[in-house]
């Protein structure tokens, strides 16, 4: 017996690029890569970095920054501007300020229902990972985001050549500046407890 991914039901629409002509104003074509690890990231950027200059389309690096329940939302175990810096600095080493990338980052509780909130419907995702035998958290929120409609490329390390970290010197200042967003996603539950 064959262990499909998708039951006829959770099988998302086709993809189709959005019709550009002067009359129709169809919201522009975005590549999302969803931040997961320096490694797999790094292999998703070049990928996704190849996708949206062919595609014309716009190249945003989404980062759900998990905080733990103990913790206030607001103040993440690694700092932000790590982050931040972390991912501009793979951008600018892999010479990408030409798509002008965006970067957005949200702290959260669950980093999938997170992603599922901001990602706009029937969106083109490129998620790093590692392939294993078994699905790890990279190949379970590549599953969740199929199941909500959207176009998930897997892309392993492995397979894109030069996909090393990058090394680490001293901090250089960015010789562009990079559009970025920063948001905080609550629970449900955890609206009414701030109170």
């Amino acid at each position: 017996m064959r262990n499909n991914l998708y039951s006829t039901t959770e099988r998302p629409t086709p993809f189709t690029a959005p019709d550009r002509t002067a009359g129709n104003k169809a919201r522009p074509l975005d590549v999302n890569v969803i931040f997961t690890d320096p490694l797999a990231t790094r292999a998703a950027l070049q990928s996704a970095a190849a996708l949206a200059s062919d595609l014309g389309a716009h190249l945003r690096v989404r980062a759900a920054v998990e905080v733990p329940l103990r913790m206030p939302l607001d103040q993440p175990l690694v700092p932000l501007h790590f982050t931040e810096q972390l991912i501009s600095g793979m951008i600018c080493e892999l010479g990408l300020q030409r798509l002008e990338p965006t970067i957005h980052l949200y702290l959260c509780r669950d980093n999938v229902v997170a992603l599922m909130n901001v990602l706009p419907t029937n969106s083109l995702v490129v998620l790093g990972t590692r392939w294993h035998w078994w699905p790890g958290p990279q190949g379970r929120m590549a599953k969740a985001l199929r199941t909500h409609g959207h176009h998930v490329i897997l892309v392993d390390p492995k397979s894109v050549p030069s996909a090393s970290l990058p090394t680490t010197g001293e901090k250089q200042p960015l010789p562009f500046r990079l559009q970025h967003e920063v948001m905080v996603l609550q629970l449900p539950e955890e609206i009414g407890k701030e109170r």
